[in-house]
């Protein structure tokens, strides 16, 4: 059996690539489309387009009283269809351009399964619709609004819907023949229809999910315990990201539809990153802004800290100061904390902070551990 190309983007190995697999062109990435319209509706409602909780009917001609709203959409809560009606078997969304959809959208409550806000059921119907209603609600194109709004912002550039014929990669099917990507630049773009380089998927993920420079991650992530993670799969590729609430993040994509090794591969990674965690490395780091703070708090504490010969002092940098110039109504001491954390983080040696009083650190992104 020829060898899946693969490669693996994670905080605590370098990158990993294999068997033609390529970190700087462009492959299919899926349903990890959706979290970036996830965080579109977000970017949208906070600036005041519009409201997570708006009918659909506001923005899209569909028959009232189907009770569904964007949230419900962004939730899979919609209770609409996995898919489309009347898909091609090979190339199953080439023929749902806009006429499909707006054919689907006339009658959008006989698809429904039953009443919205229950049960969640993934639905790749229900993320077109939600991008349909997106882009009606801000005037202008998905791909434009996602640019504007996330990518952008970001300062990501290698991630589109029509990359370049010359840079773009997909998988081999039998007897090792190209196989011909699914046409996904119709209506279902905002569910699955983006490409990005894995280079740059990576750092779209850290962006999201640890850095968090968009404010909390979209209602789109799915949780399990510690982690929020996506995945997408299409007839040739599939890929795997997440990151855990330490800062520990994956990103594998493999040039094979078939997503359960993906995913298997990319669930090690983190389990192995977390079995060495919690080995741990005989370091205790002690910032020099908190052993100030706590000298100033109780007289002497500050000294002791300062004078134990098992921890490793880190004086405050410019980089730290970097780090925190985002977290205005974070104290200083905290700043510095978090800040050593984050440069751990993208050296790709994760620590665990320890703090008495973890809510002090609101809105770094970073967890920490409370070990009383």
């Amino acid at each position: 059996m020829t060898p899946v190309p693969i490669c693996i983007l994670s905080s605590t190995r370098a990158p990993e690539v294999s068997h033609g697999h390529d970190l700087d062109r462009f492959v299919q990435i899926g349903s990890l489309t959706k979290p970036l319209t996830g965080t579109l509706l977000a970017r949208l409602a906070e600036a005041g387009v519009l409201q997570l909780d708006d009918p659909l009917d506001q923005f899209l001609r569909i028959r009232a009283g189907t009770g569904i709203t964007l949230r419900h959409l962004a939730e899979h809560t919609a209770a609409l269809p996995r898919v489309p009606p009347r898909l091609r078997r090979l190339d199953p969304y080439a023929d749902f351009d806009f006429e499909a959809l707006n054919a689907v959208l006339e009658r959008l409550d006989t698809f429904t399964t039953g009443p919205p806000g229950g049960e969640a059921e993934y639905s790749n119907l229900g993320y077109a619709v939600l991008g349909a209603a997106l882009s009606a609600a801000a005037d202008a194109p998905y791909e434009e609004l996602l640019n504007r709004h996330v990518l952008t912002p970001l300062d990501i550039t290698e991630v589109t819907s029509n990359p370049p014929p010359a840079r773009r990669l997909s998988g081999r099917g039998f007897l090792g023949r190209p196989l011909r990507p699914w046409t996904m630049s119709g209506a279902i773009l905002p569910a699955g229809g983006m490409w990005a380089t894995p280079r740059e998927a990576a750092r779209l993920v850290t962006k999201l999910l640890v850095e968090r420079k968009l404010g909390e991650p979209a209602l789109t992530w799915q949780t399990s315990g510690r982690l929020r993670w996506h995945n997408g799969a299409t007839r040739g590729a599939s890929v795997f990201a997440g990151a855990l609430e330490d800062g520990t993040w994956v990103m594998v994509h493999r040039l094979s539809g078939q997503p359960t090794p993906t995913e298997n591969t990319a669930v090690q990674i983190l389990k192995d990153a977390t079995a060495k965690a919690s080995r741990g490395t005989g370091r205790v780091i002690i910032p020099s802004l908190s052993v100030l703070a706590a000298e100033r708090q109780v007289t002497g504490a500050g000294r002791h800290a300062a004078s134990l010969r098992f921890a490793e002092n880190v004086p405050f940098t410019a980089g730290h100061a970097v780090d925190a110039m985002d977290w205005r109504a974070v104290d200083w001491p905290v700043a510095h904390a978090a800040a050593i954390a984050w440069h751990a983080v993208k050296a790709g040696n994760p620590l665990t902070v320890l703090s008495l009083e973890p809510e002090l650190y609101a809105g770094t992104g970073i967890t920490p551990l409370n070990p009383t």
